[in-house]
């Protein structure tokens, strides 16, 4: 049986994002935008 990973009715969710940067400032600037429209919000700074 194949399943077919793209399907909506059987995508995953996403618990967490780890990024390691080397500059936290630029990089928050960088992908807070994206979270925000995703719907995450920070949990710890």
């Amino acid at each position: 049986m194949s399943h077919d990973h793209a399907d909506p009715e059987r995508a995953g969710h996403l618990h967490h994002v780890e990024l390691c940067v080397s500059d936290l400032e630029s990089a928050v600037d960088f992908w807070a935008w994206l979270l925000a429209e995703l719907g995450y919000e920070p949990k710890n700074e």
